[in-house]
């Protein structure tokens, strides 16, 4: 039976822009350097609050101790544009290799209180600094942003893990929630976002 990966919802406790973000999401996968074709959604206008995401990524029945995986999304506040065309921005941004390349430092197990967990996992909190390293390598691929939109991440992470450690991950994913501290706005954009991010793996 194969496992989904669901990012569920996300959170809002500010907002990038002054009152409402124009939400767009993208969740990409890869499986041992094969990509497994991302998936995105636009979410519309949307202020402070939990808001219902619900896309999905199958990734393989069966697989062993030393197969690699990398499971990817991306948050942004894109106020204009068409939307199909921000859609296909997402797409082009989420199957750059900075994404969906695995991390055998972010897969490399590290001990906690009561179980061994990839370092990747270890802490639920991403400064602005760690969303940073990534949207400035794939952010080329939207070329429609605006500073007088306050357009911009909201959410990016990446997660590597191999196979030896899916049980792990699946418990770690029935608990948490992952935290974004937003980068820098623009000037009149007010203060930056914080964003949590919900998303779970089960097998089907």
């Amino acid at each position: 039976m194969p496992i989904n990966f669901t990012l569920n919802y996300f959170g809002i406790t500010n907002t990038r822009a002054v009152h409402e973000d124009t939400d767009y999401v993208i969740v990409g996968m890869s499986v041992n350097g094969k990509i497994i074709p991302p998936v995105a959604k636009r979410i519309g206008n949307v202020n402070n609050g939990q808001h219902q995401v619900n896309l999905t990524l199958s990734g393989p029945s069966t697989f062993t101790d030393a197969d690699t995986f990398v499971f990817s999304y991306l948050i942004v506040n894109h106020g204009g544009g068409a939307t199909a065309d921000v859609l296909s921005h997402c797409q082009n941004a989420m199957i750059q290799t900075p994404l969906l390349q695995f991390s055998a430092a972010d897969a490399q197990v590290v001990q906690v209180p009561g179980r061994s967990i990839p370092k990747c996992f270890d802490t639920t909190l991403r400064a602005a600094d760690d969303m940073n390293i990534l949207w400035n390598q794939i952010k080329a691929q939207f070329t429609h942003l605006s500073t007088d939109r306050c357009d911009g991440p909201v959410a990016i992470d990446r997660f590597s893990w191999l196979g030896s450690s899916m049980s792990s991950v699946q418990l770690l994913l029935d608990v948490n929630s992952w935290i974004y501290e937003g980068i820098d706005s623009a000037v009149g954009c007010g203060s930056n976002s914080s964003y949590g991010v919900n998303w779970t793996s089960k097998v089907v």
